[in-house]
């Protein structure tokens, strides 16, 4: 199985935390994030591999230190880029993907691991779905065969992906895992998350986000 993960541009990322955060406080955000879910993936040895799909130049020494494999998104959207993506590891044969959102603050490698022990318990048409807290977003998809499903990303994605994937004969499961479902796009999600440890403060320095009560 190879992770893909697709990552904004920091300078563009969360741009709906604009009444509470400056534009450097929004970019070291989303880096924050970015590398938190990227090391912890490289924890994962029963990952195949991982294609880091931006065009995020701040990412290019984690993404080597790691051995983890880039793929520019060439600006073309995030669901063409990851098609994009996942037509490339098919081309090799793989047939497996997990896609990772990266702004996932609570992300950690264990949590992954049981939604893929979760994914691992179906046959081989299945997608395993993990929403965001609200239910609407995929945060987390899993895919066998990894191009069965183009990307439907955006708006009520998790309901598109269920939909797409029921067309083309998979079945579907979709859980809701904390550490992966929430993640950080509105201002209460950020004080959830990080209290008033925001972004360019002292405190802020540490590599991973704080676990949730």
């Amino acid at each position: 199985m190879w992770a893909i993960v697709p990552i904004k541009r920091f300078a563009e990322a969360k741009q709906r935390l604009a009444p509470l955060l400056s534009p450097a406080q929004r970019a070291g955000l989303a880096r924050h994030m970015a590398e938190g879910v990227l090391t912890e993936l490289g924890r994962l040895h029963w990952l195949d591999g991982v294609l880091v799909v931006s065009a995020e130049a701040g990412l290019s020494n984690l993404v080597r230190r790691l051995c983890f494999e880039p793929f520019d998104d060439a600006g073309a959207g995030l669901n063409a880029a990851l098609d994009a993506a996942g037509a490339r590891l098919a081309g090799r044969g793989i047939d497996e993907t997990v896609i990772v959102h990266a702004d996932l603050p609570l992300f950690h490698a264990g949590a992954l691991e049981h939604a893929a022990a979760l994914h691992r318990r179906g046959g081989a048409r299945r997608m395993t779905i993990v929403t965001d807290l609200r239910g609407g977003g995929t945060n987390v998809r899993f895919c066998r065969p990894a191009a069965a499903v183009s990307a439907h990303y955006g708006e009520g994605s998790a309901a598109r992906h269920r939909a797409a994937a029921q067309a083309a004969g998979l079945a579907v499961e979709t859980v809701t895992l904390r550490e992966l479902s929430f993640d950080c796009d509105t201002p209460d999600d950020l004080r959830m998350a990080y209290g008033n440890r925001l972004p360019g403060s002292a405190a802020f320095g540490a590599h991973r986000a704080p676990s949730a009560a």
